[in-house]
């Protein structure tokens, strides 16, 4: 029997449109998705998109900078003019997801800061993992680093961001977070922007400043 040349290409090329449609994987499809409605959202509520990349040696002159190749996308909110414009960034998933992140949780927890760093340090760099149990430390011996902006045209007063990142890999940069334990709003109040509204059900993971008990992982 002989089998139709035209028929036989139409079944291949169904066949490779299938494979190739096949090939891309949904995760990634929706990934793209999800940062396009984030990003959006961001502008929506008055933020600016950011994005960072992670980079070492951060204290030295800008020509000696290692770029790193992990990449965040966050929303900074500003406020104030001049000296006293204040900011705080979070990343876009936090900001947008209905569902907790750490770093949420652990803005919306408001836990008081131990002050356990040594005298004359940073107290946001202490407060994170040391209240929270998160980390913005680039490696236990070097340079340091932090989170730089990755797009040299942008105008912002704050190139170099230390955040406090999570298991989860949410982040808030990590002055935002040590200010809101204390109780002082800086960018914006992001409870009042984030799409996750746990209202009076906060999940119980960090030491609140209501007295509530912070969970081990």
């Amino acid at each position: 029997m002989k089998i139709s040349t035209r028929r036989h290409l139409t079944l291949t090329i169904g066949v490779s449109t299938l494979l190739l449609v096949a090939s891309v994987p949904v995760a990634a499809q929706s990934d793209s998705s999800d940062e396009s409605d984030s990003a959006a959202y961001c502008e929506s509520v008055g933020g600016i998109v950011v994005d960072r990349r992670a980079t070492l040696n951060t204290n030295a002159d800008s020509s000696q900078w290692i770029p790193l190749g992990e990449s965040l996308q966050t929303c900074m909110f500003t406020s104030g003019e001049g000296e006293s414009q204040t900011q705080i960034s979070v990343d876009l998933h936090t900001l947008y997801s209905e569902e907790p992140t750490l770093a949420g949780l652990a803005y919306l927890s408001a836990v008081p800061s131990s002050n356990s760093g040594p005298a004359g340090s940073n107290p946001a760099s202490s407060y994170c993992p040391d209240d929270l149990g998160g980390t913005e430390q680039f490696g236990s011996a070097g340079p340091g680093g932090a989170w730089v902006i990755k797009d040299p045209g942008m105008d912002l007063d704050w190139l170099v961001l230390s955040f406090c990142v999570f298991a989860d890999r949410s982040a808030i940069d990590d002055f935002g977070l040590f200010y809101a334990g204390a109780g002082e709003v800086r960018g914006i109040d992001l409870s009042t922007v984030m799409r996750y509204q746990p209202g009076e059900d906060l999940p119980d993971v960090f030491a609140s400043s209501e007295g509530g008990t912070s969970e081990g992982g």
